[in-house]
């Protein structure tokens, strides 16, 4: 297994927007820091099956994690007197990967066809820390889960399918839930 550290300190920089006639829209910029620690624990003889885990914390992160990312990545935002001000956030995941033992595929009669069947189950958490100014429609956390059965049977190509589900919750506490199937298919070269 191993244990990682890592860090960050970033300047943030942005230009608030609203007025398209502004012609000299405020541009303000702030400190930004993050901490990520993470690590993975292998199990067993064969040393396949393992346990994965990440967390990452600080201010002005969002480009670091995965859920802000995608949200155009809530770094930072403009307070009312237009300073623009780093959003506190937090991230982590645990995972546990499990590689079907050979011996029961056998029992099964499927040793020969389903050679490398693994199998991962994930849980993962993303929060903000909003301020009181920002509207009650922000973002504010998210929960995420999944599990899959992923067959590779030659080195290069794995093959599987997996299901998630996932929870955000907004400032006001308005939720939401999806689900969701997926058929995957890579090829490693």
């Amino acid at each position: 297994g191993h244990v990682q550290l890592g860090a960050v300190l970033r300047n943030i920089k942005g230009q608030q927007t609203g007025d398209p006639e502004d012609e000299n829209p405020r541009t303000d910029s702030t400190a930004g820091w993050g901490l990520n620690f993470s690590g993975s624990h292998e199990f067993q003889k064969q040393k396949k099956d393992k346990v994965m885990w990440q967390l990452n914390f600080g201010e002005g992160i969002g480009a670091y994690i995965n859920d802000l990312q995608t949200l155009g990545q809530l770094d930072a935002v403009f307070s009312p007197d237009g300073n623009l001000q780093a959003l506190p956030a937090f991230g982590g995941y645990v995972a546990f990967q499990h590689y079907w033992h050979r011996d029961l595929l056998a029992a099964i009669g499927a040793k020969g066809l389903l050679r490398d069947l693994r199998s991962t189950i994930v849980y993962g958490y993303t929060g903000v820390d909003n301020f009181d100014f920002q509207p009650d429609d922000a973002y504010a956390d998210t929960q995420r889960a999944s599990i899959n059965l992923i067959w590779s049977p030659i080195a290069p190509i794995d093959v599987g399918i997996e299901y998630l589900w996932g929870q955000r919750k907004n400032k006001d506490g308005k939720s939401g839930t999806a689900n969701q199937l997926q058929i995957v298919a890579t090829f490693s070269f």
